[in-house]
């Protein structure tokens, strides 16, 4: 699979939000068992309960550019999942059936 060019080079700071949101919001909707992405107002209420300053995700009800380009890497990223990767993930019986055809 090749790498998205969209999120390649991404500034540090970039992944540190990705990587902090998705631990505070959780990565999958367990219910129906599907890779979350997190809305919006869910990152700002995470941002007002972590004390951090939401200017950088939203001003004046606008969400920013770097909000924008985090809620396109979290609709990727649940699409490369949901859609490509688990669809391929093989349980036990299916992995023992193809190893012992080898």
């Amino acid at each position: 699979m090749k790498a998205e060019s969209k999120f390649l080079n991404q500034p540090l700071e970039f992944w540190a939000n990705i990587k902090l949101i998705s631990q505070k919001a959780g990565y999958t909707e367990r219910k129906k068992s599907r890779i979350k992405v997190p809305t919006i107002d869910e990152i700002v209420q995470m941002y007002v309960e972590l004390n951090l300053n939401s200017d950088k995700i939203i001003i004046n009800g606008i969400p920013t550019q770097f909000a924008v380009l985090m809620i396109e890497y979290f609709q990727y990223r649940a699409d490369i999942l949901n859609n490509f990767v688990e669809p391929n993930l093989m349980d036990m019986k299916e992995a023992k059936k193809l190893f012992f055809q080898l």
